[in-house]
């Protein structure tokens, strides 16, 4: 729980190009990071992460929180609001 609170603000995350070849250098300094502050070896896969620190890959947050956004302005039922996501999505 605290490594979320304290060590996973990704607001503004929806507005990122998620096919920027930097998103992967984001996720192995994030991998490594958690590695480093759970007292893991440097050479522990990826795949337990997840499952030790309760939470989703840092690719697959980043995807749900955009999907969440968008999804959220194409059904809002703020005229405006939802037009705006009408246009991203379209």
């Amino acid at each position: 729980m605290l490594l979320r609170l304290y060590c996973s603000d990704l607001y503004g995350c929806v507005w990122w190009d998620l096919s920027h070849s930097c998103i992967e250098d984001i996720c192995i300094a994030w991998r490594k990071g958690l590695r480093r502050a759970l007292g893991l070896p440097r050479r522990t896969h990826s795949a337990s992460l997840a499952p030790v620190t309760d939470s989703l890959p840092l690719r697959d947050e980043l995807f749900c929180e955009t999907a969440m956004f968008v999804s959220n302005r194409v059904y809002s039922e703020n005229s405006i609001v939802s037009l705006h996501g009408v246009y991203l999505v379209g």
